[in-house]
This record gives C-alpha cells, structure tokens and sequence, in this order.
C-alpha cells in the first residue's frame, strides 16, 4: 500500500512538473515571437488607464489540492493496471 502511494505521488510531481515546464516553454515563445507593430500603436495612441491591473495567482491551496487529487488518480490508475496485471497471470 505505501508502495502504490509512493509511486503515485511520484508520477503525479512528474505529471505537475511536465506541466509547468510546458506553460514556462509556451510563455518563452510567445514573447519570443512577439513583434509590436509600433506604427499603429503610435498611431491610435490615446489616454493611458489611471489604474494598474497586476493580475492574480492562484492560493498555495490550489496545489496542495492538485497534488493530492493527481496522486488519487494516479494510485487508482496504478491499482487497477496491477489488478489486471494479476488476473491475466492467472490466466
């Protein structure tokens, strides 16, 4: 049983860890590829916004339940591939 958690909680770090390095790489070659067109920004320059919006990050929460919730899909997941392993043996 510790064993399955063990390697449940592994596959779901890998699986988080997969995730942020795609979101990191979509990021870096979105900015790369990102050419202002400065002529029409110069253009239809108007008023600036007297306020400043920074955006939001989601609550430490957010991961812990994500890490949990991964790990309980991942050791079901690695259950019932174990569980057939093991009917099919007998077979």
């Amino acid at each position: 049983m510790l064993k399955l958690l063990i390697q449940a909680f592994f596959f779901s770090v890998v699986l988080h860890i997969i995730y942020i390095i795609t979101m990191l790489t979509i990021g870096f070659t979105k900015s790369k590829g990102y050419g202002p067109d400065i002529d029409s920004i110069w253009n239809n320059a108007g008023r600036l916004p007297n306020n400043v919006s920074i955006g939001t990050a989601p609550s430490p929460y957010w991961y812990m339940f994500s890490m949990l919730f991964g790990t309980v899909i991942c050791a079901l997941i690695i259950a019932v591939v174990n569980k057939k392993r093991t009917l099919l043996k007998k077979l």
